[in-house]
C-alpha cells in the first residue's frame, strides 16, 4: 500500500490511485455515515476497506510481458505476446534476442514502465502521437528502433545502449530523455531533419564506448540534440572512433575526458556543437583529441575550459561568445572562426592556444587575454582587431598574424618564427624582449612588416632564416641590445627608403649570413659595435647604412667574402671600420669622421663616389683594389696604401696621400690625380730584380709616356716629364 495513494473525497467514497499512473485504481462506496455502532462494527468496516485496498492494489503489481512471435508483427495483436496480454504502463516489456522479424507499433499512445530491445527491428508508426516509457535498454549486438511523426512525443525515464544499436529519431519526433547512457560499441542515434527531429536530455548524459556516433541522415543540419540545463554529463570514449554530426547543444555542465587514445569528431561533415554551459575538456592523453571536422563548426556561448595535461583538443571554426580557458594542455583551432565583441580566449602557464588553417579574427572588443605561454600559428591566419594581450607567441608554417588594432600598444617576452612562410604584420606601436626569426621561404618571404609610421623596439633580434624579411617602409625598428644577421639570402626590405633599422649605442651585433641574395634595402643606422663574419657572398646594401659610435671598431669583419653598396654607407665614428671582406661599391660612400680600413680589397665601379670630411681616413691594408674608370675618389684628407694593391683608372684626389708599403698604380691622366703631398714611407720592390731595394720610388707605366709630374717630398722636389 505504500507505493499506492488516497484520499477521502466526501464522506462517502475514497479514490484509490497509484503513483504510476491511473490503471488499477478504483472507487471504493462506503456506508454514509462512514460508520456507525460499536467498536466491534468499527473494525469490521475497517477491515472490508483494507480488504478492498489489498485487492486494489494487488491488481495493479508489475509483470514481466514478453514478445512471443519470432517472424514479428503488430505490437497490437495481443496473441503475439506470451499469455496473450498486451504490456501495460506497469509492466516490463521484454523482446528477445531470439526474434528475427519487425515489430510495428501503431496505437495512439503506448506506455511502459520498461522495455528491453533485442536484435530485431522496432518501429514506431507516425500514429504513435504520445509514448512514455520508465527504461530502456539494448545489451545486444545488433538491433534497430526507430521513432517518428512530426507531433510524435516520445518521455523516456532512462535509456542504456550498452549494445549496439541503430536508433532513428525521424520526421519531426521528439524525444525527451531522463538519463541517457550512450555506451555499447558502434552504437549510433540517426536524428533526421525533414522536418527537425528533437532528442532532449534533462537530468543525465553519459557517452561511453568505443565508435558512436550521432548523425543526420538528411545532412541539413536542423536535427537538434540537447543537453538541457539542469543536466550534467560525460563523454569518455573507450576506443574506435566516435562522431557527432548533428546540431549538439550543451545549456548544462559537460565534461569530456578520455581514458585511453582516442579520436572523436564533435561535428563531423555538416554539424554544429553550441556550448550554453559549462564544456570542461580534461582527457589526460597526448594523442587522445576532441575534434570539429570537415565543415563543422563551434559556438561557444558559455565557457570552454581546456584542461588537457599533455593532451589537446581540436575544435573546427570556433565562434566564440563568451569565455575561453586554457588552463593546461593545446587547444587547436582550425579553419578559423571569430571571437566576437565581449568574447575572451585566456590560456595558463601551461595552456597553448594554436590556430591552423583558415583565417581567425578576434573581433574590435574582443580579447585574447593575458598569459605567459605561447599563442602559437600553424598555417593559419590570425586578423587582431581588438585585444591581444599574450606575453609570448610563435609562429610556424606559414602561420600569420595581423596586428590591426592601432591604437593597442603591445608588449612582448618574446616573438619566435619558425618554418616556411610565417609572417607577422605590426599595425601598433611594439616592443619584443627577444625576437628569433628562423623562419625559412622559398616563394614567399617570412618575416614581419611594420606599417609605415609605426614605430617599434626589440631588444636582440635574431635574423637567422632563409629568404627572411623585415619590411619597414616609412616605419622605424629600433634594437637595443643585440642584432645578429645570418642564415641564408636574408632582407632588410625598403624600397621607397623611407624606414629606419638603428642599432642603438648599447648595442651589440653580428653578420654571418650566406648565400649570394643578401639584401639590405633601406636605412640601417648603427650605433653601436656591430662585427661582420660571412662565408658567402655577402650583405646588399640598396639604402643607407651609417655607421655612428662612440666606441672602437663600430664594424669588424672577416673572410674573403663581398659586400655589395648599392646604396649610400656613412662613417661617422670615432675610431674607424674594419673591412675583412672585398667591397663591390656602385653607390656612395661618406667618411665624414674616422678610419675606413678596407682590409680585403674589392671594386669601385662607374658612378660610384667616395668623399670625405676633414678628419675622415681612406685606407686600404691588404688585397687588391680595382677602381675603375668613371669611379670617383674625392677630397680624402688621408689616403693610406698600408699593404694592398691599388690600380685607379678613376678620379682619385685628396690632400695627403701615404703609402707605407705595398703599392698604387694609376692609369689615367694625371690632371685626374691632384695631392697636396705624397708620403712614400716604404714601397713594395719595383724592380724586377729581388736583390735591389728601392725605397721611395715610384714606378710608372708605359701609359704614364709624356706626362708632367711633380712630388714633393719635404723640402726636396721632384718634377718632370716621364718618358
Amino acid at each position: 500500500i505504500s507505493a499506492r495513494s488516497f484520499a477521502l473525497v466526501h464522506r462517502s467514497a475514497f479514490i484509490l490511485g497509484t503513483s504510476e499512473g491511473e490503471e488499477g485504481a478504483g472507487i471504493l462506496l462506503l456506508p454514509d455515515p462512514l460508520f456507525s455502532g460499536s467498536a466491534s462494527s468499527f473494525a469490521a468496516m475497517a477491515a472490508r476497506v483494507a480488504l478492498l485496498l489489498c485487492l486494489a492494489v494487488g491488481g495493479a503489481q508489475a509483470v514481466t510481458v514478453t514478445w512471443a512471435t519470432i517472424a514479428g508483427g503488430a505490437w497490437e495483436t495481443t496473441t503475439n505476446w506470451v499469455g496473450g496480454t498486451l504490456p501495460g504502463i506497469n509492466d516490463d516489456a521484454v523482446i528477445p534476442n531470439t526474434i528475427t522479424g519487425a515489430i510495428t507499433v501503431s496505437a495512439a499512445t503506448v506506455s511502459l514502465k520498461s522495455l528491453v530491445l533485442g536484435k530485431n527491428a522496432l518501429t514506431f508508426a507516425t500514429t504513435v502521437t504520445s509514448s512514455t516509457i520508465g527504461t530502456l535498454t539494448h545489451a545486444e549486438t545488433a538491433g534497430t528502433m526507430t521513432m517518428q511523426g512530426a507531433t510524435s512525443v516520445f518521455n523516456i525515464g532512462t535509456v542504456r545502449l550498452d549494445g549496439t544499436l541503430g536508433w532513428s529519431v525521424l520526421t519531426g519526433a521528439t524525444v525527451t530523455i531522463g538519463s541517457f547512457y550512450f555506451n555499447g560499441a558502434t552504437n549510433y542515434l540517426s536524428i533526421g531533419s525533414t522536418p527537425s527531429s528533437k532528442v532532449n536530455v534533462s537530468s543525465y548524459f553519459e557517452w561511453k564506448g568505443s565508435g558512436n556516433y550521432m548523425s543526420d541522415p538528411q545532412s541539413l543540419t536542423t536535427c537538434y540534440f540537447t543537453i538541457q540545463g539542469a543536466a550534467t554529463g560525460v563523454i569518455m570514449p573507450t576506443g574506435g572512433t566516435s562522431y557527432i554530426a548533428v546540431q549538439f547543444s550543451n545549456y548544462g555542465t559537460l565534461t569530456y575526458s578520455v581514458s585511453t587514445a582516442v579520436t572523436m569528431y564533435a561535428g563531423h561533415t555538416q554539424g554544429v556543437f553550441r556550448n550554453y554551459g559549462q564544456l570542461y575538456l580534461t582527457h589526460p592523453y597526448a594523442s587522445g583529441q576532441l575534434t570539429y571536422y570537415n565543415q563543422a563548426q563551434f559556438h561557444n556561448y558559455g565557457v570552454l575550459w581546456v584542461n588537457t595535461t599533455s593532451g589537446y583538443s581540436i575544435v573546427n571554426v570556433l565562434n566564440n561568445y563568451n569565455l575561453v580557458r586554457v588552463i593546461a594542455g593545446t587547444l587547436r583551432i582550425r579553419n578559423g572562426g571569430t571571437g566576437y565583441a565581449g568574447s575572451t580566449i585566456n590560456h595558463d602557464a601551461t595552456g597553448t592556444v594554436q590556430f591552423e588553417a583558415g583565417t581567425y579574427t578576434v573581433a574590435a572588443g574582443s580579447t585574447i587575454g593575458a598569459g605567459p605561454n605561447v599563442v602559437a600559428m600553424s598555417t593559419g591566419i590570425l586578423q587582431v582587431n581588438g585585444g591581444f594581450q599574450p606575453t609570448t607567441f610563435r609562429l610556424a608554417d606559414a602561420g600569420c598574424v595581423y596586428f590591426n588594432n592601432a591604437s593597442q600598444s603591445l608588449a612582448f617576452t618574446s616573438i619566435t618564427q619558425t618554418g616556411a612562410g610565417s609572417w607577422v604584420a605590426f599595425t601598433a606601436p611594439f616592443t619584443v624582449d627577444t625576437y628569433v626569426l628562423t623562419a625559412s621561404g622559398t616563394t614567399l618571404y617570412p618575416g614581419f612588416v611594420v606599417a609605415s609610421g609605426t614605430r617599434g623596439t626589440i631588444g636582440s633580434l635574431y635574423l637567422n632564416g632563409t629568404q627572411a624579411r623585415i619590411q619597414i617602409t616609412g616605419a622605424q625598428l629600433n634594437v637595443s641590445n643585440y642584432f645578429e644577421w645570418s642564415g641564408v639570402n636574408n632582407q632588410i626590405y625598403d624600397t621607397a627608403q623611407t624606414g629606419y633599422l638603428t642599432l642603438q649605442s648599447s648595442a651589440t651585433g653580428y653578420f654571418n649570413g650566406t648565400g649570394t641574395a643578401q639584401y639590405l634595402y633601406g636605412q640601417l643606422h648603427n650605433y653601436g659595435r656591430v662585427r661582420y663574419s660571412c662565408t658567402q657572398n655577402g650583405i646588399r646594401n640598396f639604402g643607407d647604412w651609417v655607421f655612428t659610435d662612440v666606441i672602437n671598431s663600430a664594424l669588424q669583419g672577416t673572410g674573403t667574402t663581398n659586400f655589395y653598396n648599392y646604396g649610400r654607407m656613412v662613417l661617422n665614428v670615432t675610431a674607424g671600420v674594419y673591412f675583412g671582406y672585398s667591397l663591390q661599391h656602385y653607390g656612395d660612400l661618406d667618411i665624414t669622421n674616422g678610419v675606413w680600413n678596407m682590409a680585403t680589397g674589392g671594386t669601385f665601379y662607374s658612378g660610384s663616389n667616395i668623399r670625405r670630411a676633414a678628419t675622415g681616413t681612406l685606407q686600404f691594408s691588404g688585397g687588391t683594389l680595382n677602381q675603375l674608370a668613371g669611379a670617383n675618389v674625392y677630397n680624402t684628407t688621408g689616403v693610406i696604401v698600408s699593404g694592398a694593391t691599388v690600380t685607379s683608372a678613376g678620379l682619385f684626389e685628396g690632400s695627403t696621400f701615404q703609402i707605407t708599403s705595398g703599392s698604387i698604380a694609376f692609369k689615367q691622366d694625371f690632371a685626374d690625380y691632384r695631392f697636396d703631398s705624397i708620403n712614400m714611407v716604404r714601397c713594395c720592390l719595383l724592380s724586377a730584380n729581388p736583390s735591389e731595394d728601392f725605397n721611395n720610388c715610384f714606378m710608372f707605366t708605359p701609359e704614364n709616356c709624356g706626362k708632367e709630374v711633380k712630388v714633393r717630398r719635404g723640402a726636396k722636389t721632384l718634377q718632370g716629364v716621364v718618358t
